[in-house]
């Protein structure tokens, strides 16, 4: 099953994202990824993410990374204003999408906090 997962981004984190997370910043960080080569803390305070937010970000896409690779995570990413995330996750119940969420560590630390929606959502195409 698919499940849509739409969560919050703490206040804290969009005030310190202001303005920041240009669509130049994030194209750089999807072609990154996409590459299998992903950012460490260091090249992303290179390119002018505050250190505590590029720990955080670093652990978040090497965990998302590993769920990408078992199948699990379809897809995500902020929203325009970076008030909200969206996950796309494909397990079999709801409460196995809230466990990696759970464990995602943006959430451990902060940045993705309650409340979130979970959807099932059924793909047409």
């Amino acid at each position: 099953m698919i499940w849509v997962v739409i969560i919050n981004i703490s206040k804290n984190i969009q005030r310190q994202m202001a303005g920041f997370l240009s669509q130049e910043a994030l194209n750089k960080l999807k072609a990154a990824v996409d590459s299998g080569h992903l950012p460490k803390v260091q090249d992303l305070t290179n390119q002018g993410f505050p250190e505590g937010i590029a720990h955080h970000l670093a652990d978040h896409l090497t965990y998302s990374k590993e769920l990408h690779e078992k199948n699990i995570l379809k897809g995500g990413g902020p929203c325009a204003r970076s008030e909200k995330a969206i996950l796309i996750f494909e397990c079999d119940t709801e409460e196995e999408v809230r466990g990696y969420v759970e464990e995602d560590p943006y959430y451990k630390n902060g940045i993705f906090i309650k409340p979130y929606d979970i959807y099932n959502w059924h793909k047409i195409f």
